[in-house]
């Protein structure tokens, strides 16, 4: 699709409350015209009603920046991310510029961000993930699957992400100081380890923004996690995932 067609379909779509974008939205050859004129950053469209957005099969973040631009969604409440790790001459394009443009953007009120889903997205950038999770002060669940490492050298691809919630704003720990995302109540993994989970409700617990429900969505679950989950007052579910990690997108769930 053109930009001039894509933006007027959103213009007459204002009352769109659920969106859905899979794959590149712009023709890349006008997306090299665009990015050569003045008009790099263009007027963001208003989707005063849209509550949740779905992106998915991007090839490049300068893609998916470009189409969020577009969009300005001050009331979004649900974003789901799913397959943003294409793979070229053998390297896995990195979309950190994307969670780099999302920490900084004024796109969206991320304040009322309440549910974020991240299903096989590349980022290799702590610091970009970082300035992500600072604007997300109204999130509530949040769930990670598939996810590759970050940084290089956790062995566990999710220690970054999730340690990146149980670290206050400032990136040290700080008696009293507010963590990312303080009003995270649920968390829901596929593919982390027992211990970066176990380890990041502990850290939260102790600064006093627990984590009140794990859901741990894995065909072959950790043992014991459940009861050790209980041991903190943490309520424990387990459930077959359907999609594994190759799958399909798995969709959000607000529950």
């Amino acid at each position: 699709m053109g930009i001039e067609p894509f933006k007027s379909l959103l213009v007459e779509s204002r009352q769109l409350n659920r969106l859905r974008l899979m794959g590149d939205v712009v023709r890349p050859a006008e997306l090299k015209v665009a990015f050569r004129r003045d008009d790099q950053a263009p007027q963001p469209i208003s989707l005063p009603a849209l509550n949740t957005l779905s992106i998915s099969n991007y090839s490049t973040p300068q893609q998916l920046n470009f189409t969020l631009r577009l969009i300005h969604a001050p009331n979004l409440k649900n974003l789901q991310l799913t397959n943003l790790n294409f793979v070229l001459w053998g390297s896995t394009i990195d979309f950190a510029p994307t969670f780099e443009f999302l920490g900084t953007s004024t796109f969206s009120s991320f304040e009322r961000l309440e549910a974020l889903e991240l299903r096989r997205v590349s980022c290799h950038s702590g610091a970009a993930w970082d300035l992500f999770c600072a604007k997300l002060t109204n999130l509530r669940q949040i769930n990670l699957s598939y996810m590759p490492t970050i940084p290089a050298e956790y062995t566990d691809g999710f220690s970054g992400y999730l340690n990146s919630l149980a670290l206050p704003l400032g990136g040290n720990v700080v008696e009293g100081e507010e963590l990312r995302c303080p009003n995270l109540r649920s968390l829901c993994v596929s593919g982390s380890s027992q211990d970066t989970v176990m380890g990041v409700v502990q850290k939260r617990l102790r600064a006093r923004c627990g984590i009140s429900r794990v859901i741990y969505r894995d065909n072959n679950p950790p043992d014991g996690i459940i009861d050790d989950l209980a041991k903190l007052g943490v309520e424990g579910r387990w459930g077959f995932d359907r999609d594994s990690e190759a799958g399909s997108d798995s969709g959000l769930d607000g529950n």
